[in-house]
């Protein structure tokens, strides 16, 4: 039954492991771990939508054709473990990166990382990894997209627009930035 429930919590924080385009984020939370596995709700939704912007090799990219994984495997909600993401020390930890660095594997040309605490972990295994190229953005969570995107890829206020428009045009500009980071690899 163990390594069931080894099994279970690996599925929280991994997904698709093996393709040529990973996305990293912090951490699994709560609603992760309801669904038992990684970048659910409307994190999730976001990746999706965002992903859905971008093409790779001719090819639109969705959630089935990147991996997905986190800079800190371990579960973190206030509820549960009184934060919502891992030190730095902790991410920084050898058998961590180590960890990482295996999920990230040899197929791999692009990496994401969204978020502080990804763009860290990343930073610390990509030092001896020169064939990566490392596109470093806001996480996707709705806090961050509303309080740090105020102008969409236009220039014009968010605010202005409908309110059912409005993080589409945040998730667009992050695209954007991602398109602008990776030397022409993903359009």
């Amino acid at each position: 039954m163990a390594d069931q429930n080894e099994e279970m919590k690996d599925t929280v924080w991994r997904e698709n492991l093996g393709q040529k385009i990973v996305v990293v984020f912090s951490c699994p939370g709560q609603d992760e771990m309801y669904a038992g596995r990684p970048v659910v709700g409307k994190t999730g939704d976001n990746l999706n939508y965002m992903l859905s912007l971008l093409t790779f090799e001719g090819k639109s990219l969705s959630r089935d054709k990147v991996s997905i994984t986190n800079a800190w495997p371990n579960i973190e909600f206030n509820a549960l473990t009184g934060r919502t993401e891992a030190k730095d020390c902790e991410i920084l930890n050898v058998a961590n990166l180590n960890r990482l660095d295996k999920e990230i594997g040899k197929e791999t040309e692009i990496i994401i990382a969204f978020g502080d605490k990804a763009g860290i972990a990343v930073g610390q295994i990509v030092e001896s990894k020169s064939n990566l190229l490392v596109v470093c953005v806001p996480h996707l969570s709705l806090r961050y997209l509303n309080s740090n995107i105020s102008k969409d890829t236009n220039g014009n206020d968010i605010m202005s627009l409908p309110e059912e428009k409005r993080n589409f045009a945040r998730l667009e500009v992050v695209a954007n930035k991602i398109k602008s980071q990776s030397k022409g690899k993903l359009t």
